[in-house]
This record gives C-alpha cells, structure tokens and sequence, in this order.
C-alpha cells in the first residue's frame, strides 16, 4: 500500500513523493527532539530544543502536504530495562515514562493536524544507527546529508529512510 502523498511509476516501480515526510524522534531532554524534513529527495533537520518549537514548526506545515512518521515509544509499553540498581532502575522507568507521554501527545497532535500518521514502536524502529551507516543508507536513497548531525537528528532521519 502507498503511503499518502506518493505515486508509484509502473513502468519503473519507483514510488516517489510529492508532499513533505517530517521524521519525529520525540523526547523531553536537553539535546530537544529530532525533527527530519524530507521532500524531493533532500533532508534538513529541524532544530526544536522543546515542545514550544516544535508546535510553532508544525502548525506552519501545510496539513494536505505533509506526512508525519514518528517513533511512538507508548505503542510499546515498556521499561526496556528490569536489571541493576533499584535507583537506576527507577530513573530508567521515569524517563521512558516521561517519553511514552510525550510520545503520545506529538502523535495526537499531529493526527490533528495532518490526518495520517505513521507510527513506530522503538522494537518497529529497530536499533540506533551510526552516522557511517546512516550516510551509505542516505547514499543509496540519493540523499546527501549534512556532515555533523545528532545521534536524534540520525534517529528521525532513520524514521523518513523507513518511509520512503
């Protein structure tokens, strides 16, 4: 099935899109969330150091041009993590509870605003890649990407790369 927004050439198979992909790894940290814009086969990555900027950078989004795809870690509902000290363990729950939340309020939001919304759980996502493995994936998706990025820049990238 097509993703909203794209268009599959028969005669060559390439599906290609003609609205935004904005690739959402959210959090609640000091680095802020990473927000990966995609559109006619070029990336730029979004600085939102919180919540306010990234509700300001969405609501300029045309809604019947954009498709949003965003790790949901509540769609998993897990701790990740039962071993080792009860205080570590605690804090652990606390920041993974704090990201389901914030999670779930972006994924709200932005099926407000656009509609559609493609959601994976961090298991759906899969594990964290480096930059080296990020550029060659880019590379084969004729992307060039930018030479310094965050390991949440990498992490929304992946979320458009899974997209497209």
């Amino acid at each position: 099935m097509l993703q909203r927004g794209s268009k599959k050439n028969e005669a060559t198979g390439v599906v290609s899109f003609n609205k935004y992909i904005i690739g959402i790894d959210p959090s609640i940290r000091k680095g802020g969330l990473g927000v990966c814009e995609y559109f006619n086969g070029s990336v730029r990555f979004i600085k939102c150091a919180d919540l306010y900027d990234f509700f300001n950078y969405i609501l300029i989004l045309d809604p019947l041009n954009t498709l949003c795809v965003l790790e949901n870690s509540n769609k998993q509902r897990a701790i990740f993590s039962q071993s080792g000290e009860f205080r570590n363990m605690v804090a652990r729950g606390l920041s993974v509870g704090k990201n389901q939340g914030v999670s779930e309020c972006i994924a709200a939001f932005c099926r407000s605003r656009f509609g559609d919304v493609v959601e994976f759980s961090p298991k759906e996502k899969g594990a964290k890649y480096n930059l080296t493995i990020m550029r060659e994936w880019a590379k084969d998706a004729g992307i060039t990407l930018p030479d310094k990025l965050t390991q949440d820049d990498l992490d929304a990238l992946k979320l458009v790369l899974l997209t497209i």
